[in-house]
């Protein structure tokens, strides 16, 4: 049976029953085993849904909810609580990505490269680069900041260390 037959064959009293009980064609689609990705079949049906003056008995899906974005306090809606926090990619950028979330975030007793730089020389300890310098985790465990952890490159030779070659450089 094709799908022009199929909805052909939905009796008047059918149709009333479907927009009674379901949200969507999709819906309708879902519990009754017929393909819901089927464009043909759910524009067809919501056609003669249309044509017969009838509306959906909800336009909103239920099981999406209403959350408050924590930057703007825009209302939002999203399938579930986990899935988004933020209404955009702008403010997922300033939640996430500010504060202590922030690579330069200057918070007291977070900005380990000053306090390495002002207690060693300014220049990579393999070249003597002194001009653009960067710090370096010896341990590789970002959350260990202290002293002794710490060790001034040049960009170059930092990523020899992170690509797995600071054997070519002695280290």
């Amino acid at each position: 049976m094709t799908y022009k037959e199929q909805i052909d064959s939905i009796t008047d009293e059918e149709l009333v029953y479907i927009v009674d009980n379901y949200i969507s064609a999709i819906a309708y689609c879902r519990d009754n085993e017929i393909n819901e990705n089927n464009h043909r079949f759910v524009t067809m049906l919501r056609a003669k849904v249309k044509k017969y003056d009838l509306e959906w008995k909800e336009k909103t899906n239920p099981n999406k909810l209403e959350k408050n974005c924590p930057v703007c306090s825009t209302l939002f809606t999203t399938m579930s609580w986990e899935e988004k926090t933020t209404c955009s990619h702008s403010c997922a950028n300033t939640y996430f990505r500010s504060g202590k979330n922030h690579p330069n975030y200057t918070g007291e007793g977070v900005n380990y490269r000053l306090k390495c730089l002002e207690e060693r020389e300014h220049k990579c300890i393999i070249c003597g680069e002194d001009k653009v310098v960067e710090v370096h985790h010896i341990d590789k465990n970002r959350n260990n900041n202290a002293l002794n952890n710490l060790i001034v490159l040049c960009p170059t030779h930092h990523q020899y260390i992170h690509k797995g070659l600071g054997h070519l450089i002695g280290l």
